[in-house]
């Protein structure tokens, strides 16, 4: 149990940088957990935003959510400018947020409908629910499960 502990501790020291070194949360990491965005994809429109822990969020319809990007994308900080970070989708498209502005974009997407924990579980906590917690981001996550369909505004 300390060692789990420790681990967690390290996690949430920044969400610069998950395990997988994507800083970010992936739909890779949603393998497993059942009953999470069963909804439809929807055309959605975004605009980046970043915390002072360095989480990069999104805002639809007004409403802060916390990202799943497709798989291959990497958020980073930047080493030259911390507090500037760069969205990097594998398919060449490059987004760029900071504390003052973020990029805006519209993709494909499906919101989460279900509010239950996504750890098998629940008394454990896996880095999906350790991110969110981490974030503090109330409404629920979205999932951009294809880079193909990102467009910049």
């Amino acid at each position: 149990m300390a060692v789990a502990l420790v681990a967690c501790a390290a996690l949430l020291t920044s969400c610069r940088e998950s395990p997988a070194g994507t800083g970010g949360l992936l739909v890779d990491y949603l393998d497993g957990s059942t009953g999470h965005f069963t909804g439809p994809t929807q055309r959605l429109e975004a605009q980046l935003e970043v915390d002072g822990k360095g989480c990069v969020t999104v805002v639809i319809d007004g409403v802060e959510r916390v990202p799943f990007w497709p798989s291959g994308t990497r958020v980073t900080d930047s080493r030259q400018a911390p507090g500037n970070y760069t969205v990097r989708l594998d398919n060449g498209i490059e987004l760029k947020v900071n504390r003052q502005t973020g990029d805006r974009f519209v993709a494909d997407g499906i919101i989460d409908d279900n509010p239950a924990p996504f750890s098998a579980d629940p008394t454990i906590p896996g880095l999906v629910d350790t991110m969110l917690s981490f974030c503090g981001v109330p409404d629920l996550p979205v999932a951009f499960y294809d880079a193909s369909t990102f467009e910049l505004r």
